[in-house]
């Protein structure tokens, strides 16, 4: 349904979804416990153990196709029993794809085996053979075949639910919708992609209203607009979008126990004593912690860190400066180079057994094209030599040379959103926003219709399931863009979304996205 807002009305409209029975009774009798590997499907977890589909999500309420993931543990209803999976061949995706399941896809070569390949990627065999069914168990492969490198175990128990959660969601978007020029673009385009969530939960039977206000400019008051919003009884506001306006909505939630979504500001220290606030971005010192912890997590062992350029002029350097004070307390070894450093002075800095990684104080377009260029250079003059460029969010690249060019520097850049055009379900969504809505996506980053998708996912849903007591809860949801993890700030404080990411740029034309919670 579309909402249509006349500009300078501060008018509320309403988004009516259908009202169903939303949790099914848990299946009586005993039950046994399965682990979601990756690439499993409802269908088969119900064929393995002889049981219905219907059967399984009685057994786990919430559990539906698109919130099935890997590491859930699900209960499994009495009356089934294993049975032999049917075989299946192994994958054959395209090398370029990046499938929902694999973090990349492997291209066998000649004398690998199934334990090479996993000792390659940090995994076990048995890894490898539950996300590729239909390997040879006994370790030999063919040539040019493909495989699914699965992410990292993480085991995650799917608890049952109970009745805590709101059976009417009553939300309040409070964004610049009609506003000129890319504020109003982007705040529309995100209330877009959150009308497109809810209309995930209306499927479920869930009944939602959704009060759409257009914020006031920066310097007028919201005062009208949180009468209106007291008067409805809402749960959940999501905005606002000024930073003037953070404030006013900040003590409006903390007084009537709302809680609030601030999508886009990460300048607010009042999240630090209001628990009703949600940050979507972290601050600048938050997520200098949150990249220098996955940092470290990921390049641990045998990593010599090479800072490049002048570090007071650059505008990373309060977290470069950070990263390399972080590095000297885990005593990994940092080295210092000028910004127009020779391959001759960068293969000086190795260290026999020990991986470079290039860390620059600036993340401009300019810094990155020179930066990929160099490293470039240096691994096609010492292709010996183990070296990775590490980058920043603004460096995603989604296409054309200048990915290729990420690639051919080995890069990893830290992000807690990225876009997967392969991935079926964006693919999904993106098809419905244009039917929905009678044009394409905007192509920007992170898009801010998915974003608002994401957004409206992790909190409605946390809401119908949690209701008030709703935090950081790991809901394992199908998100398309943003992993959004919560983490609490402090005893009394807020929660700001910790997730971060690596994007690996590999040299072989694949993108690996490295876990970071």
């Amino acid at each position: 349904m579309m909402v249509f807002l006349k500009k300078n009305l501060q008018t509320v409209v309403v988004f009516w979804l259908i009202l169903f029975a939303f949790l099914p009774l848990i299946a009586q009798g005993q039950a046994v416990q399965h682990t979601v590997q990756r690439g499993e499907t409802l269908y088969r977890i119900s064929h393995t153990y002889g049981v219905t589909i219907e059967q399984l999500t009685a057994a786990n309420p919430g559990l539906t196709p698109e919130t099935l993931k890997a590491g859930a543990t699900l209960r499994i209803p009495a009356g089934g029993k294993a049975q032999a999976a049917e075989p299946a061949t192994a994958h054959t995706v395209p090398s370029g794809d990046l499938p929902d399941t694999c973090r990349t896809m492997h291209k066998v070569k000649r004398k690998e085996t199934l334990w090479s390949i996993a000792r390659q990627y940090g995994l076990t065999p048995e890894d490898l053979l539950r996300a590729n069914p239909g390997t040879p168990t006994d370790g030999s492969l063919k040539k040019g075949s493909m495989l699914c490198i699965p992410y990292p175990h993480r085991e995650t128990t799917v608890t049952p639910v109970v009745s805590a959660g709101y059976e009417e969601l009553r939300v309040a978007v409070l964004l610049p919708l009609t506003a000129n020029g890319l504020v109003g673009d982007r705040s529309l385009d995100f209330y877009r992609g959150f009308l497109m969530a809810a209309d995930l939960l209306k499927k479920e039977g869930k009944k939602i209203t959704i009060y759409a206000y257009d914020e006031p400019a920066a310097n007028a008051s919201p005062a009208t607009i949180l009468q209106e919003i007291r008067k409805n009884s809402i749960q959940l506001v999501i905005g606002p979008l000024y930073l003037e306006h953070i404030g006013d909505v900040a003590d409006f939630a903390k007084q009537n126990k709302v809680k609030v979504l601030i999508p886009f500001s990460s300048k607010t220290p009042l999240v630090n004593s209001n628990e009703q606030l949600f940050l979507l971005n972290a601050s600048e010192t938050k997520k200098h912690e949150f990249a220098a912890n996955l940092f470290l997590n990921y390049f641990k062992k045998k990593t010599k860190v090479v800072f490049v350029g002048n570090e007071a002029a650059g505008d990373e350097r309060a977290f470069t400066t950070y990263l390399r004070q972080r590095l000297v307390e885990k005593n990994i070894p940092v080295a210092l180079l000028p910004d127009n450093f020779t391959s001759s002075q960068l293969a000086a800095q190795t260290i026999d057994g020990h991986t470079l990684v290039l860390v620059y104080h600036s993340s401009t377009p300019a810094t990155r094209e020179k930066a990929a260029h160099a490293v470039s250079a240096f691994r096609k003059d010492y292709p010996q030599v183990d070296v990775a460029l590490f980058g920043y969010p603004e460096w995603q690249i989604e296409s054309g040379p200048k990915r290729q060019d990420l690639h051919d520097a080995n890069t990893y850049l830290f992000t807690h959103t990225f876009y997967n055009p392969w991935s079926e379900a964006t693919r999904r969504v993106t098809n419905d926003y244009k039917r929905w809505f009678h044009q394409d996506m905007p192509e920007e980053t992170p898009r801010m219709a998915l974003l608002g998708y994401d957004c409206g996912t992790v909190m409605l849903r946390g809401l119908s399931v949690y209701g008030k007591d709703f935090s950081v809860q790991d809901l394992q949801l199908p998100l398309l863009q943003s992993d959004i993890a919560f983490s609490r700030v402090g005893e009394n404080g807020g929660y700001v979304n910790s997730s971060l990411w690596f994007i690996h740029y590999r040299p072989d034309g694949n993108l690996e996205k490295v876990a970071g919670k």
